[in-house]
C-alpha cells in the first residue's frame, strides 16, 4: 500500500467519526476530502499509461513524484523502488534499455563490494583465531611438532582448542586463577598466562562419533571406556574435517602395528592381547578415580593428573 493510499483512508476514517461528533467540521472535512479525491482522479487521467518494466496500470496510486525516463517512459513506485539508489535518483538521464543495463552493472559492482568486505571480515577474524590459538598452544608444543588441525570448543568447562598435531592430540588451554567482580553483572573469570594441556593418545581411542545440532556439534572420543566430549561452536567443517583427520591417524597407527608385528614375526592378535591387558587394568584405575572425582572425593586436578601417569604407564 502506498502512503498516498494510507493518508486517503486515514483522511476518509477521520471524516466519517467528525460527521458523528462534530457534523459542521464534519462537513467541512467532507468536502476537502471531495476537492483531493477531484484532483486525485484528474492525476489519475494523466497517467492512463502502463510501468515501462512491469507493464502495470499507472494510477496516482502507484505513480510517486519520479520515475520519468528520457525517452518519456513512467516506472511505477514498486519498479522504481527496485532499482539502485544511485540509478533511481538519476533515471530521467536514461532510457529504459539504458537504465536496466546500468541498474544490472550497478547491482553486480554492489555485490562484488559486499562479496569483497565479507572475504576481509571473515580473513581478518581467521586471523585473529589463529593468532589468540597459537598464544595458547605454542608454549606446549615439543620441537618440531606442528599443527594439523585445530577446532574452538568446550571440554571440562574449559574453552580452548582441540588441536591434532603431527604427534599428537590434545587439548590446550590456560587454567582459571579465579573470579573476580566485575562492572556487568556476571563475574569476570582471571586466567593464568601459563598453558597447560590434556592429551588424548590416538592409540587409545577405540571410537570417535560426531553429534550434530543446529548451536553445536560434540565430538566423542570414546577412551579406554571413558568418553570425552569436546563442544565445538557452529563450526560443522572445521568439526567433521577433525574427525577425519583423526580417523585417519588411528588407521595409520594401526596399520603400523600391523607392519611392525609381521617384521618382527609376531601375530597381530597376540600383540593385541597384550595391549588389552595393560589397559583393562588402566581401565579399571581410571574408572574408579573418576568414580572418586564425581563424588568429590578427590579434585580434578587430581584426577587428571593420576590418569596421565596411568596412561603414561601403558
Amino acid at each position: 500500500m502506498s502512503k498516498e493510499s494510507i493518508w486517503i483512508t486515514i483522511c476518509f476514517v477521520l471524516t466519517m467519526v467528525m460527521l458523528f461528533v462534530f457534523p459542521i467540521v464534519g462537513l467541512i472535512m467532507l468536502l476537502i476530502f471531495a476537492i483531493w479525491m477531484i484532483v486525485c482522479g484528474i492525476k489519475n487521467l494523466k497517467h492512463n499509461g502502463n510501468c515501462a518494466m512491469c507493464h502495470k496500470k499507472l494510477t496516482a496510486l502507484n505513480v510517486g513524484s519520479g520515475g520519468k525516463l528520457k525517452d518519456d517512459h513512467q516506472l511505477c513506485t514498486k519498479c522504481l523502488c527496485d532499482l539502485s539508489a544511485n540509478i533511481a535518483v538519476n533515471c530521467e538521464s536514461y532510457t529504459l534499455e539504458e537504465l536496466m543495463e546500468a541498474d544490472k552493472k550497478a547491482k553486480a559492482e554492489n555485490f562484488a563490494a559486499h562479496e569483497t568486505e565479507e572475504k576481509q571480515k571473515n580473513e581478518q577474524k581467521a586471523l585473529k583465531k589463529n593468532k589468540d590459538m597459537h598464544l595458547i598452544v605454542d608454549s606446549v608444543l615439543n620441537p618440531n611438532e606442528q599443527i594439523v588441525h585445530f577446532v574452538y570448543g568446550k571440554y571440562n568447562k574449559l574453552s580452548s582448542y582441540l588441536v591434532l598435531t603431527n604427534d599428537r592430540l590434545l587439548f590446550a588451554y590456560r587454567r582459571p586463577i579465579h573470579e573476580v567482580a566485575s562492572a556487568t553483572f556476571f563475574a569476570e573469570t582471571r586466567y593464568s598466562n601459563a598453558s597447560t594441556f590434556e592429551e588424548f593418545p590416538i592409540l587409545g581411542i577405540t571410537d570417535i562419533k560426531i553429534e550434530k545440532n543446529f548451536v553445536s556439534n560434540k565430538i566423542h572420543l570414546y577412551l579406554f571406556g571413558v568418553i570425552c566430549t569436546i563442544k565445538v561452536y557452529k563450526e560443522t567443517a572445521q568439526a567433521l574435517q577433525m574427525v577425519n583427520l583423526i580417523n585417519e591417524r588411528r588407521k595409520k597407527n594401526a596399520d603400523s602395528i600391523h607392519a611392525k608385528a609381521n617384521d618382527h614375526g609376531t601375530t597381530l592378535s597376540g600383540t593385541i592381547t597384550w595391549q588389552r591387558d595393560d589397559k583393562e587394568d588402566a581401565l579399571e584405575k581410571i574408572a574408579k578415580l573418576k568414580e572418586l572425582s564425581d563424588s568429590g572425593a578427590i579434585t580434578e586436578e587430581e584426577f587428571l593428573e593420576k590418569k596421565k601417569k596411568l596412561l603414561d604407564m601403558i
